[in-house]
C-alpha cells in the first residue's frame, strides 16, 4: 500500500530538524539532520453512486467527507 491520500494526494514530507546548542561558535550552533513526516491515513469505506468503495484517506479529508460504517 502506498502512503498517499486518495482524495488530496498528500504524501510524506521531508525537511531538516535542528538541535540547538547554546555553546561554541556560530557555525556549530544548530546542526541539521534530515527527518520525515508521514501522512496520517485511515482505511475507510466510501459511499459512491454504484456502491461502497475502499479508500485510504488522510484525517483532514476524513473530516470533510461522509464515511459509511461497515
Amino acid at each position: 500500500m502506498s502512503r498517499i491520500c486518495d482524495l488530496c494526494s498528500k504524501v510524506k514530507m521531508t525537511n531538516q530538524s535542528g538541535i540547538h546548542r547554546h555553546s561554541g561558535k556560530w557555525h556549530r550552533k544548530a546542526p541539521k539532520s534530515s527527518r520525515s513526516w508521514g501522512v496520517n491515513l485511515r482505511t475507510v469505506h466510501m459511499d459512491t453512486g454504484a456502491g461502497t468503495e475502499k479508500m485510504h484517506l488522510c484525517t483532514s479529508c476524513l473530516k470533510k467527507t461522509k464515511v459509511v460504517e461497515k
